[in-house]
């Protein structure tokens, strides 16, 4: 369990590279920092602490991510854009994955799929939830999720992945010949878009495709191939993982010599980079291989792989504290932007309210001078078409919102809404705009004929 832990956790630290959406990429750190100085939107700003937020957690400084998460679900929040929502959710969740609280990572993975309107985000989702159930090895599970990315159609920025995730979960159901039909094209995909986390995976399944198929030679060149490309790439984390596989499998085979020598060579590995699950998992290598001749050192190790579990263990403890912590802060924000979006929407009645009272206003003066008025036909039709232009603004702002939410922020459909709108209108308008003028127009000639009337009695009463 403790392996299939600590392999997962590299599933997500890829999950972490892959392209966060049709419009963004991830930058390096010190770029991420420029970004968020110089942003002019708060979208730039967001998807600067995006950027900042992967280095965090990915490097193990999670109370940084955990700050840089707050400002970003802050953001989010207040502009109560969707697709920033999906994208905190899953950083979230990712988090969480690397910090081995499984059930967390699921319940925001969860969570963004509520936010995930659009198919883009709702297949990078489902990918994450897919990397979630295979980090617990629940591979059917993962399966299904995969399966419903597929359904959406297909996105290159996460093919890599995909494939990789699907040779991951037949080598879990031990169906290495279906696993290897996904993994053959993981080269050529990693040409087109190099991922160096996803390949390093990728490499590493087909080692244990073929172990499973029992094609020993095999298995050994590709886990030489990985712990080469991990070395070269500075894929430290994954080479960990990788040498204890192929520590086993030296020892299924009896190398005892060549698995002492790379247990040896990791646990310095984890050792220096604080992965307390790493030099665990070298420990109990190393205890196999001294077990069969040097009880002592067996024993050493077997005291330091409990050390070690122990430590893991409460770090862990540690960490559920600060999760309790970090989710009622993320609460509080939502309890505020909660209060502003009321505050703005009682804001915004009022000022709807005052609209529509101009407009009644407006109607009600017009027919009163109509009547005491001389008006010009050309002047009614003017004052007809400006009447049309407010009322279809006003509609506009009243049903906006729910355009956009019947509609998922597609423009094409808005647009088509909106066009929905004014074809009833118009018509409408022509209607009113032709009785409003023949009734005026006759009021106006009864007003001029009782003027002229009223001229010639005042002449005849002079003469």
């Amino acid at each position: 369990m403790l392996k299939n832990r600590m392999y997962c956790v590299l599933i997500w630290v890829f999950i972490a590279n892959i392209a966060k959406a049709q419009s963004y990429r991830y930058l390096p750190a010190d770029s991420a920092r420029i970004a968020i100085a110089t942003a002019t939107t708060p979208e730039e700003k967001f998807y600067g602490y995006y950027s900042l937020d992967r280095y965090y957690y990915t490097s193990g400084l999670y109370d940084s991510s955990e700050i840089v998460q707050r400002e970003m679900y802050e953001i989010s929040k207040k502009l109560n854009n969707d697709s920033l929502l999906v994208d905190i959710n899953l950083a979230i969740s990712n988090k969480y994955i690397n910090k081995q609280e499984i059930n967390l990572a699921l319940i925001y993975a969860l969570k963004a799929l509520d936010y995930a309107h659009q198919d883009f985000r709702k297949a990078r989702t489902y990918i994450n939830i897919a990397g979630v159930y295979a980090w617990n090895a629940n591979y059917i599970t993962a399966l299904q999720y995969l399966r419903k990315y597929d359904d959406l159609g297909s996105y290159p920025h996460f093919t890599l992945f995909r494939n990789m995730m699907y040779g991951m979960a037949f080598n879990g159901l031990a169906e290495p010949d279906s696993a290897l039909v996904y993994l053959l094209s993981t080269e050529t995909i990693f040409k087109k878009r190099p991922d160096v986390f996803g390949y390093a995976q990728a490499l590493n399944q087909f080692a244990k495709a073929y172990e499973i198929k029992g094609d020993s030679d095999l298995a050994i060149a590709y886990y030489k191939k990985t712990l080469a490309f991990c070395e070269q790439n500075g894929v430290g984390s994954f080479y960990i993982i990788a040498c204890n596989n192929y520590c086993k499998l030296l020892i299924s085979m009896q190398n005892y010599n060549e698995a002492k020598r790379l247990a040896h060579a990791n646990l310095i590995t984890a050792t220096r980079g604080g992965n307390f699950y790493g030099v665990s998992l070298a420990a109990q290598v190393l205890q196999q291989v001294y077990g069969l001749h040097n009880t002592d050192s067996a024993y050493h190790f077997a005291l330091m792989q409990i050390a070690y579990q122990d430590s893991a263990n409460s770090l862990k403890k540690i960490h559920e504290f600060q999760n309790i912590t970090f989710a009622q802060q993320l609460r509080e924000i939502d309890e505020q932007a909660k209060s502003e979006v009321a505050a703005l929407q009682r804001k915004q009645n009022i000022q709807y309210g005052l609209i529509a009272l101009c407009i009644v206003s407006l109607i009600f003066m017009f027919l009163i001078l109509s009547r005491t008025i001389i008006t010009n036909p050309k002047i009614i039709r003017f004052i007809s078409a400006l009447a049309l232009l407010i009322v279809f603004e006003f509609l506009n702002l009243l049903l906006h919102p729910l355009l956009e939410k019947i509609t998922h922020h597609t423009p094409v459909l808005m647009l088509l809404g909106l066009v929905c709108i004014a074809f009833l209108l118009v018509p409408m308008h022509h209607k009113i705009e032709k009785w409003a003028t023949d009734k005026l127009i006759e009021k106006n000639k009864q007003i001029r004929l009782a003027q002229a009337r009223k001229t010639i009695v005042d002449i005849e009463t002079e003469n």
